[in-house]
């Protein structure tokens, strides 16, 4: 069975009174073929890794955050961790995450957060690489991502906030990381 499905479909924006279809851009979106809420397997993390950041939106209006793409990883996917029954479920959002007006979310591991699911290269400490977010209103925005253990932080300048629109969207990071998918036994 296949669980990936390519969706070709127009973004949403998101407005006072609800959700309208956009004509301002079309983006194709990978998604996992099981319905909303779904757990999302051990399977599918074994090359998975998390991205934190955070994301401040200045402006009267909620944007939508969708999911991203990026060279490192097959998919870019909106992933929320809840405790279920005592232990923690991670399931996808495929309808991504809203971001209200004059509000700051903290995407991280535990939470709500991004996916880099499909790793196809090592996530090295210290490395950088650019992760395009696509959002409702701001459109694509690509971004800057330091690979780094959060106990490493400390002291390291972090880059400057990118602005789109309304959307301030800073901190971003992914932890080390090695592309389990792609080891091959001896």
């Amino acid at each position: 069975m296949n669980r990936r499905a390519f969706v070709q479909t127009p973004l949403l924006a998101v407005g006072i009174g609800g959700l309208a279809a956009s004509t301002k851009k079309t983006a194709t979106i990978l998604t996992r073929s099981q319905p909303a809420g779904t757990p999302v397997s051990p399977s599918e993390l074994a090359s998975a890794v998390t991205v934190a950041l955070t994301i401040r939106n200045e402006g009267s209006t909620a944007d939508r955050l969708i999911g991203g793409e990026t060279s490192v990883a097959e998919r870019v996917e909106v992933h929320q961790t809840r405790l279920v029954n005592g232990r923690r479920d991670m399931i996808l959002l495929p309808d991504g995450l809203v971001v209200p007006p004059t509000t700051t979310l903290v995407l991280e591991p535990g939470s709500t957060h991004l996916m880099l699911v499909g790793l196809r290269q090592d996530l090295v400490q210290g490395q950088t690489f650019p992760l395009t977010l696509f959002f409702d209103r701001a459109g694509e925005v690509v971004v800057t991502a330091r690979v780094r253990r959060k106990v490493d932080a400390a002291g390291i300048t972090p880059f400057p906030p990118v602005v789109a629109g309304d959307l301030s969207i800073s901190l971003i990071s992914a932890p080390p990381a090695h592309p389990f998918a792609l080891v091959t036994p001896q």
